[in-house]
């Protein structure tokens, strides 16, 4: 057992050096050139390194972390603590995700309001996203892609619900001459400018700006791109198409309706005009027995 001994009053217990050396302030085991408070070294399997009250950080030959157990699995750090990990810092407390063969790092940072999630590439690389993974149940461990943001900012997945419920909602009115502002909207083919850093494929959609004008309620004067940049919620247009097909049904219904009337119309024009002709052929007859008759039969 060695206690303070210059440690910063750090207290190791069943600590074993084989054999114990130093160099006066640091202590060790292995090693004849201590470069810290603590440093151990070996190749040993039995070179783990317990610390704290009953083990509970556990640190074993093969640089895993355990936390609350003593055996971490083949990971570097295994817990079962409720509190695995917590990140502090006065600005921007961030944890890093390093590759080394790529030197390529992905971020998660607090800004004090809120997480970012920064994915990080290097200098070869052509294929950054970011992907969200689920398991079916009893699916063994053999997760499916659900949801993947790619490094253009396309979103990708299989579906999405957004709440709708009733009981949820006050002030339902009907979208009133939706048909007359849907009108009034162009939709368009456009390409994001290189500034945007959104992909190079020919988008389809709407102007924010002109939305505004109609739809105010369709456009937030914020997005990724801060303030003043405008964005869209496209599917709010749902709203406004429905009650313009509706209208467009009530339209189509109306043409039906004169449409059969024209019909008729034209049905009993044609009968009158059929019965004249009839008319005008006895007429015809008449006539031309009068002429035979004022011939003397001839």
């Amino acid at each position: 057992m060695l206690q303070g001994n210059n440690l910063d009053n750090i207290t190791f217990t069943s600590l074993r050096a084989t054999p114990a050396k130093g160099n006066g302030t640091n202590r060790n085991n292995g090693t004849t050139s201590p470069s810290a408070k603590l440093d151990i070294t070996g190749t040993n399997t039995a070179n783990n390194l317990s610390l704290s009250v009953n083990g509970s950080l556990y640190v074993n030959s093969s640089g895993n972390v355990g936390i609350g157990t003593t055996s971490p699995v083949a990971s570097s750090l295994d817990s079962t603590a409720n509190k695995v990990l917590r990140i502090g810092g006065a600005t921007l407390p961030t944890l890093v995700f390093s590759l080394t063969s790529s030197a390529q790092e992905s971020e998660i940072i607090h800004d004090g309001g809120g997480l970012f999630f920064k994915i990080g590439g290097h200098a070869t690389a052509t294929n950054n996203y970011f992907s969200f993974w689920t398991e079916e149940t009893n699916s063994q461990f053999t997760p499916t892609e659900r949801l993947r943001i790619a490094a253009d900012g396309t979103f990708t997945g299989s579906a999405s619900n957004d709440i709708s419920d009733a009981r949820l909602k006050e002030n339902v009115t009907a979208v009133e001459g939706a048909l007359d502002k849907i009108m009034q909207l162009r939709g368009v083919s456009f390409n994001w400018k290189p500034e945007a850093k959104m992909t190079n494929r020919a988008q389809l959609g709407v102007i924010a700006q002109e939305v505004e004008t109609v739809f105010p309620e369709l456009v937030l004067n914020t997005s990724i791109f801060g303030e003043g940049y405008k964005s869209v919620q496209y599917g709010g247009f749902t709203a406004p198409f429905i009650e313009a097909i509706k209208e467009l049904n009530t339209k189509v219904d109306t043409l039906k309706t004169e449409n059969e009337a024209l019909k008729m119309e034209n049905a009993a024009m044609k009968k009158e005009n059929s019965d004249m002709m009839k008319d005008l052929a006895g007429l015809k007859v008449d006539v031309q027995k009068l002429k035979i008759s004022a011939n003397g039969g001839k």
